[in-house]
């Protein structure tokens, strides 16, 4: 299987690009976090210690899902490009303790429009980054460290990150980095905030296969099932639309990877 960083990228990159050289210097994230979301007890699932690595994958997730909707006035290539962003800086808004940096070779779910270039380019950056990096901490200096890092490594990979300055990593990254307390309900509530009424049944099944999994294999079935019902439910917006496929292609992508690479 070849390296994941030999996957061609080019025909969603373009788009990227394009959008990307358009936005401010200081593009402000507008965090999901502060969206008022009333959420009934019944709605909620309970808690339960989940494995290390699912942890990450939603941080990982939920910063696509900031960085989509932060670049979603920039068209189809600001939110690719926001994603992949915004998807990189949930994962350094955490310590990640390098173990081996190993490729898990992730299958693309051909349903997913963005699985094989939004989640593909998440791993191919997120694996530069913690070989590169033993050890990240939280309380990094990101406007003079970590930021310029993340960006430079996008770049690498085919992002065109020109206009997405740091302050955009840092506040992804800081907006993210509130959930570790409660990956799972924070999961919940961020992600309803962007879904049709017609979504909520599915979703909540979503959520519990989530919060039951054992294996990275049960995480990865009950995505790509949530993909194929946020493609069939007309009342999304194209926008949300596509900043949730886009959370859920780097969901499927980080999965995988930290279930490799990181502490159970």
């Amino acid at each position: 299987m070849k390296s994941i960083a030999t996957i061609r990228y080019s025909t969603f990159i373009t788009a990227a690009m394009v959008a990307a050289s358009t936005c401010h210097a200081s593009v402000p994230v507008t965090s999901i976090a502060s969206t008022s979301l009333s959420l009934t007890a019944s709605s909620r699932v309970s808690a339960r210690k989940l494995p290390k690595w699912v942890g990450t994958a939603i941080k990982d997730a939920l910063g696509a899902l900031e960085g989509a909707g932060a670049g979603a006035s920039l068209g189809p290539g600001g939110i690719i490009g926001g994603a992949v962003i915004g998807g990189i800086a949930g994962s350094m808004a955490l310590e990640v303790k390098q173990l081996s940096g190993e490729n898990p070779g992730v299958i693309p779910d051909r349903n997913n429009p963005f699985d094989a270039s939004v989640g593909a380019m998440h791993n191919a950056i997120m694996l530069d980054c913690i070989n590169r990096w033993p050890c990240v901490l939280p309380t990094i200096n990101w406007r003079t460290c970590m930021g310029p890092w993340v960006l430079a490594d996008a770049t690498k990979h085919g992002v065109n990150v020109s206009k997405f300055k740091v302050d955009f990593v840092a506040n992804i990254a800081s907006s993210i980095a509130s959930i570790d307390k409660d990956p799972i309900g924070n999961f919940q509530s961020r992600v309803q905030a962007i879904l049709p009424k017609s979504s909520l049944p599915g979703f909540g099944v979503l959520v519990r296969s989530i919060s039951n999994a054992s294996t990275s294999g049960d995480v990865d079935k009950a995505i790509a099932v949530e993909v194929r019902r946020a493609l069939s439910d007309r009342g999304f917006t194209e926008t949300n639309r596509n900043s949730y496929l886009c959370c859920l292609a780097v969901f499927h992508y980080s999965n995988n990877l930290w279930s490799k690479n990181s502490q159970k």
